[in-house]
């Protein structure tokens, strides 16, 4: 079968990339042909269709100088690209695919790559990362709290409450994208969205959505070599794995670990919050505690997974099914993470791991006092946390299960 993979970035930059290049992977070692279609970007991995691709655009960097060019530039591009269009009709004409799947394509790609996908008459499969369908900002946050004001098509309540980086002109250009698309009905050229999780499904039929358009296949793991057995007591400090993010609950974390009972915590991950948080954790006296260790990867990344007794994920939004749980869990890292969105899926309560109330600090630090103190609790949670895992995010079975809906589109296709 040939696949087309449509995604904003082609290099390892959040989950949904890193879903991206697995899928990749298995697909072609299970004698798929893949091809992608993306953004060319100084960090992209080598690919044979780069020639497609649209051209690099830095939103922060053009937001930086404020003028009139500018915003037209992003207003226009962002909402719905010509070039991204014009390319992906060229690619479908010279490499022909069977089905096309799309990770995220907003703001970059932009959904005008489905007109194409249509007339071509290639069905199209959709996986989920966020709820950008649902909400402009993505995430159902707004001004640091969970919102839904946007439901039934409200969009303007973005613009109204600077959802977007606190910012209004970001909040109506966010508003006026979803609904442009709402107006112009491009997501009926969609055949089947993925929904990793099933509250991601629940919330889009919550809001109207068919339950029929959409399939439940949680993101898996790359097969690869068994983690190595976890003596109970192990680990010498806690961890957070992640992007450091305002929604990501970060800032709860360390006030939590203030109240904990002393140990080292080491922050794995970067982004725009991490200045803040630093200064945070000296105010708070963690300084000579928690270490910032910045992104890493490869043999140092595991080297920090196995020597952690215990992980938190604090979100402080809706997570879909995030990869960093999955990854620590896969290793027998018990996790105390927030009970808000597919979390609870993942980490159940006092089987895989332990759950707190979204942004109560105190009750992450009592996990957290739990976990830290009881190293045979920890080899427990964090065994069974494996073995759930193993099932739930098995390779195989979700080869299996994606293929048999490429199959079920491209016969109902030939059928109409």
């Amino acid at each position: 079968m040939r696949i087309l993979l449509c995604s904003n970035f082609y290099y390892r930059r959040g989950g949904d990339c890193t879903y991206l290049l697995a899928l990749q992977k298995m697909l072609e070692e299970h004698g798929h042909e893949t091809a992608v279609f993306s953004m060319r970007h100084p960090q992209n991995l080598p690919c044979p269709q780069e020639e497609y691709f649209v051209d690099f655009l830095d939103y922060a960097e053009l937001n930086k100088a404020r003028n009139p060019w500018n915003a037209v530039k992003v207003l226009g591009r962002s909402i719905w690209s010509r070039q991204a269009k014009r390319n992906v009709a060229r690619l479908i004409a010279d490499w022909k695919p069977d089905v096309a799947h799309l990770q995220n394509v907003h703001a970059y790609l932009t959904p005008s790559i489905l007109g194409p996908l249509k007339a071509a008459g290639v069905p199209v499969v959709w996986t989920l990362h966020d709820f950008k369908l649902l909400c402009p900002d993505s995430h159902f946050l707004s001004n640091g709290r969970i919102c839904e004001e946007c439901r039934g098509g409200r969009f303007w309540r973005c613009a109204g409450n600077r959802c977007k980086k606190g910012s209004r002109a970001a909040s109506l250009v966010a508003a006026l994208e979803a609904y442009v698309h709402r107006w112009l009905g491009v997501f009926r050229a969609v055949d089947r969205f993925i929904a990793p999780s099933r509250f991601l499904r629940d919330k889009f039929v919550e809001f109207g959505w068919p339950a029929e358009r959409f399939s439940v296949l949680p993101n898996f793991l790359p097969a690869g070599p068994a983690p190595r057995p976890r003596p109970a007591g192990a680990g010498t400090y806690g961890l957070y794995l992640g992007t450091l993010l305002p929604f990501k609950g970060v800032g709860t974390l360390l006030r939590a670990l203030a109240k904990a009972a002393p140990h080292p915590f080491h922050v794995l991950g970067d982004g725009e919050s991490r200045g803040e948080l630093e200064r945070l954790a000296g105010e708070l006296g963690l300084g000579d505690r928690v270490a910032f260790r910045g992104f890493v990867q490869g043999a140092e990344l595991e080297r920090e997974l196995a020597g952690a007794r215990y992980a938190a994920v604090p979100s402080e939004c809706y997570e879909n099914l995030p990869y960093a749980a999955l990854e620590l869990m896969a290793r027998g890292v018990p996790v105390a993470a927030s009970n808000l969105g597919g979390l609870p899926e993942l980490v159940r309560a006092g089987e895989t791991g332990l759950l707190f109330p979204a942004g109560a600090a105190e009750a992450l630090a009592e996990r957290i006092g739990t976990l830290w103190g009881d190293p045979a609790l920890c080899a427990a949670l964090g065994e069974r946390a494996r073995d759930f895992v193993r099932a739930h995010g098995d390779a195989e079975r979700h080869l299996r299960e994606l293929t048999a809906i490429y199959d079920g589109l491209r016969s109902a296709r030939r059928r109409t």
